[in-house]
């Protein structure tokens, strides 16, 4: 037993048992005037101290929430402890919204089947919004990340909310990457293709508005899939009847027009 020279051990233990009955008589109470002044300090510095003195070590953050407290974003740079390539996959999320869904349809088709050391970027920027490991991302997280990356609010969270594509309220791995993902880039050329391959039931060549319906039909309510394919079709193509084909010059074409960095890098085949 530890005991301080000169002094019988139950008094020490008395002591003890004294001061430990005298914080939890502290924190019972719930004092309104902590042991810090709050006007001395930033609401974000207050808060975060606030939350590491909690009594119960479970309730207290973890290091690395800590970490992405909003006290760290306002004192530092935006984006500097991230690499340069995980803040470019973070900015990229601001071009979601837009994307048709055709696009979205086929970028979560591709990424539901890639591994999670297929593109560590990727991989790292999720890690950076899933401070709590859960492996699912709050919308209001990723909108307050894109902010503090310097995209204008009402995007960033337009951009939360259109990563939310099974509409449960938030982002799942799998829908991280498909707005992650840009299927223009020449080194998913071969993943495209390969989707091609499976929509094209038949083996022809050639995409007809059925097999986009099958491809569409994860995002698209089944009393409005036949209406989305005609109008994937019609972006495809440009045209709406029964007979109306898309080839795979077309197809990657639409992913990757002109314009996109890597429009040069696409052939035809």
């Amino acid at each position: 037993m530890d005991a301080y020279p000169f002094q019988p051990p139950m008094m020490i233990q008395s002591n003890e048992e004294a001061v430990q009955e005298a914080v939890l008589d502290w924190w019972d109470t719930r004092p309104e005037k902590k042991p810090y002044a709050r006007g001395a300090y930033s609401d974000s510095a207050y808060d975060l101290c606030d939350s590491m003195l909690r009594l119960d070590r479970r309730n207290r953050p973890t290091a690395a929430q800590c970490l992405h407290n909003n006290f760290f974003f306002r004192h530092s740079k935006p984006g500097e402890h991230m690499s340069p390539q995980v803040v470019q996959r973070l900015q990229h999320l601001a071009t979601w919204p837009k994307q048709t869904l055709l696009y979205k349809s086929m970028a979560l088709r591709v990424a539901s089947s890639w591994p999670a050391y297929r593109l560590p970027s990727i991989r790292r920027a999720f890690e950076e919004l899933d401070v709590a490991s859960t492996g699912r991302l709050h919308k209001p997280q990723i909108a307050q990340t894109l902010i503090n990356l310097g995209i204008d609010q009402e995007l960033a969270e337009s951009a939360a909310d259109a990563m939310d594509l099974s509409r449960d309220g938030m982002v799942d791995w799998t829908e991280f990457v498909a707005a992650c993902t840009d299927l223009g880039k020449w080194e998913l050329e071969d993943d495209l293709w390969y989707a091609f391959l499976e929509m094209d039931k038949d083996g022809d060549g050639c995409l007809v508005k059925q097999d986009l319906m099958v491809v569409l039909e994860q995002l698209a309510a089944e009393n409005l899939r036949e209406r989305a394919a005609s109008n994937a079709m019609f972006e495809l193509v440009h045209r709406t009847d029964d007979r109306a084909k898309v080839d795979w010059n077309d197809f990657k074409r639409y992913f990757c027009p002109p314009g996109h960095p890597d429009f040069q890098l696409i052939k035809d085949n």
